[in-house]
């Protein structure tokens, strides 16, 4: 994990997102690590058709599709959560750089 999204997320407590391959080609796949005010994270999968393409679009809750949240403690458990996804860790990035839906 690149050390600018660490410090987002240990410094500032903000979210990060990235985008990786969905589980079928008409859906765009993201995850969420999403630093908790009381301490911990939640790292939250969805995806969403990627006919709803668009950082403006509305989102009703029938568009979300395979969505899952697991909690972690620490960082090192939110790197190993992330590993058991399949995700790369260093794909993170701040919303504003992609094209994040909510």
């Amino acid at each position: 994990m690149k050390q600018a999204v660490k410090n987002r997320l240990t410094m500032l407590s903000q979210n990060v997102v990235a985008e990786v391959t969905p589980s079928n080609p008409s859906l765009r796949r993201w995850v969420e690590v999403i630093a908790r005010s009381q301490g911990g994270y939640a790292v939250v999968s969805f995806e969403v058709s990627s006919a709803l393409d668009g950082v403006n679009t509305y989102l009703a809750p029938g568009d979300i599709q395979n969505e899952s949240t697991v909690g972690a403690e620490s960082l090192d458990d939110v790197l190993r959560v992330l590993s058991r996804m399949g995700v790369d860790s260093d794909a993170f990035t701040v919303p504003w750089e992609t094209d994040f839906p909510l």
